[in-house]
């Protein structure tokens, strides 16, 4: 009883996490991979400001989701071909996540539904070696 009157008061405090708190690190995390990725390497400085401009506007304070989306534009080997993925790029990390997944080839969609089942439910975090056996 002790216990719980003494953590009672820390169950209701509450934390705001708000997306303008972080976009200052965001922008940095934007700037250091469009400057140091050799996937960018190809973009004009004024494309990257665009990209780092929309990345931050878009990223509702999330790194994890402006890490899809880079890896995204990374992956343009022309930058014609970037500025329309920047313009279509997912809104939000389930949308990442069902493209990702999409873009699986058929073959692979079993063994990656396997895998995805073993992560998912191991009872300790697995090694890349025993998710392979």
């Amino acid at each position: 009883a002790d216990i719980v009157r003494s953590l009672q008061p820390l169950a209701t405090f509450v934390i705001p996490l708000q997306s303008k708190t972080v976009d200052p690190d965001i922008r940095s995390y934007i700037q250091k991979s469009l400057d140091g990725r050799d996937g960018f390497k190809k973009f004009t400085k004024e494309f990257k400001t665009e990209i780092e401009e929309t990345l931050v506007a878009d990223s509702q304070g999330m790194f994890r989701l402006v890490d899809c989306l880079l890896r995204i534009l990374e992956e343009c080997l022309v930058p014609t071909d970037a500025r329309a993925a920047l313009e279509e790029l997912p809104k939000d990390l389930d949308s990442v996540y069902s493209r990702i997944l999409g873009s699986i080839h058929e073959t692979q969609r079993t063994y990656v539904q396997r895998a995805m089942h073993w992560l998912a439910f191991s009872a300790e975090p697995l090694t890349l070696g025993q998710l392979a056996e």
